[in-house]
């Protein structure tokens, strides 16, 4: 009878335990309404304080045009076509340039790739399809092969983004070129060994017309997660080493086709967003908001807006604002 009891107490653990896994409401943000019923955002809901650093201008430290900028306690960080420059984030003052653009031993050919703030490193993209790691003070800690890497017609497996899990864990997506690539993500260390596939599932059967297009699928860290998104697609996953699960939606849209838990598509609540409607450029997920930058393409009219989401994760509410770009 004691035996009996136990069992019974275990498997409705079991179950207990399964039902609050599952049955989590995941949050959903209505990117449709909001754009409707527009309300106010103030600096007051997502800034605490503002510093202004002018950064050193001379000829060896001009920065090209449209940056990315990195910010560490320590450091700024420009990255830009050809160069990577790094700045003191108290004075603005020129520290030194990270590499240098060429074909030589330890030079890069593009600035792609990724920069772990965990362990102050940037990872340069080759065309050869290495990776080139350098620390903050400029040394070259050496090249990762990326495995599998392929960038012939025939069979593309084409890595595009690239961001990290821990301080030797890379993460990547692929190029979906012909509709007939084979995965979606990948997970690998820095001696090249694939730790986690993520099949693509939604496998066409016969190769489509060959595009080439860069932005699909933007990672971002927050609380030491990583999350994706990808613009076709309007959940937001978190990624570990073995799965990936629905963070949060930003809309809802009947019957279309997104992500499963393995990298693949199924039709389920996480529903897809038409590209020719919405277009997830950035998102910052912080300790009481989340913001949102999201383009909108209208092609009839040939117009582009931006709009400035932030929902505030205290009272579920999204605001939104239009701006003409």
């Amino acid at each position: 009878m004691m035996k009996k009891l136990s069992v019974q107490f275990f498997l409705f653990f079991i179950a207990g335990w399964c039902c609050s896994i599952f049955c989590q409401q995941i949050p959903v943000l209505d990117l449709s309404s909001a754009i409707k019923h527009p309300k106010e955002i103030t600096l007051n809901n997502f800034v605490e304080s503002i510093t202004y650093i002018p950064l050193e201008t001379t000829y060896d430290c001009l920065i090209d045009k449209n940056p990315k900028v990195f910010v560490t306690k320590e450091f700024i960080l420009t990255i830009t076509t050809y160069a990577c420059l790094v700045f003191n984030r108290k004075n603005g003052e020129f520290i030194r340039e990270i590499g240098h653009y060429g074909r030589g031993p330890g030079e890069y050919q593009s600035t792609r790739g990724l920069f772990n703030d965990n362990i102050l490193a940037y990872y340069f993209k080759n065309q050869n399809g290495d990776l080139v790691k350098y620390t903050m003070d400029g040394v070259f800690r050496g090249n990762i092969r990326i495995p599998g890497y392929n960038d012939s017609f025939n069979s593309t497996s084409y890595p595009m983004n690239f961001s990290f899990l821990n301080d030797s864990v890379i993460v990547c997506d692929f190029l979906i070129a012909t509709g007939t690539e084979s995965n979606a993500l990948m997970i690998f260390d820095e001696k090249g060994k694939v730790l986690k596939l993520f099949p693509n599932k939604n496998i066409q059967d016969t190769k489509q017309k060959y595009t080439f297009k860069t932005g699909e699928t933007s990672f971002y860290h927050f609380n030491d997660n990583l999350f994706f998104q990808n613009m076709y697609n309007d959940t937001v996953f978190r990624i570990g080493l073995n799965k990936i699960t629905p963070y949060f939606i930003l809309t809802v849209v009947n019957t279309a086709l997104s992500l499963n838990q393995n990298g693949g598509h199924s039709k389920n609540n996480y529903n897809q967003i038409s590209f020719s409607s919405h277009n997830i450029l950035k998102i910052n997920d912080l300790s009481h908001l989340i913001f949102i930058l999201e383009g909108i393409n209208f092609l009839l009219c040939m117009i582009n807006l931006l709009k400035y989401l932030t929902y505030l994760k205290t009272n579920q509410e999204l605001r939104t604002i239009l701006m003409d770009s």
